[in-house]
């Protein structure tokens, strides 16, 4: 019940085979917001720690995530006559402990943070996990 996100798993194949995800998503349920998916920008925290660019990481939540369900022409990118979904990130210094599913943790120097959102150009209100990390995960 704790989401898919593998450390060992994502090393072999995405560190040792240069096997990157097209799509990334947080599985993020009641049991995952604590910890250890917490929300999108923290797994794609995971992934630009294991060296994923980060224009592809970004890729992977935006352009490639909606033409994988078929959406491509109505989200996933800025283009004229879309809704304006827009976030503004920054990427903080950390240092951290931040585990996967089976409590296994990496140290991660860098965090992917949400500064401000946009829905239909409309501002959101950004949540953010309280703690983060989880001191006592899962």
């Amino acid at each position: 019940c704790g989401g898919t996100f593998n450390w060992t798993v994502a090393e072999a194949a995405c560190v040792e085979q240069g096997f990157w995800p097209d799509t990334i998503s947080t599985d993020l349920h009641k049991h995952t917001y604590h910890g250890p998916a917490y929300d999108l920008p923290t797994v794609m925290t995971k992934f630009l720690h294991l060296g994923m660019p980060l224009c592809e990481v970004i890729r992977s939540v935006t352009s490639s995530a909606a033409a994988a369900i078929n959406w491509g022409d109505r989200i996933g990118s800025l283009s004229p006559g879309r809704g304006a979904d827009i976030s503004v990130l920054s990427i903080d210094e950390v240092d951290v402990e931040l585990e996967d599913v089976h409590r296994q943790t990496r140290n991660v120097k860098r965090r992917i943070v949400a500064r401000a959102v946009w829905r239909d150009g409309v501002p959101c209100t950004i949540t953010a996990p309280d703690p983060w990390p989880n001191p006592k995960p899962m």
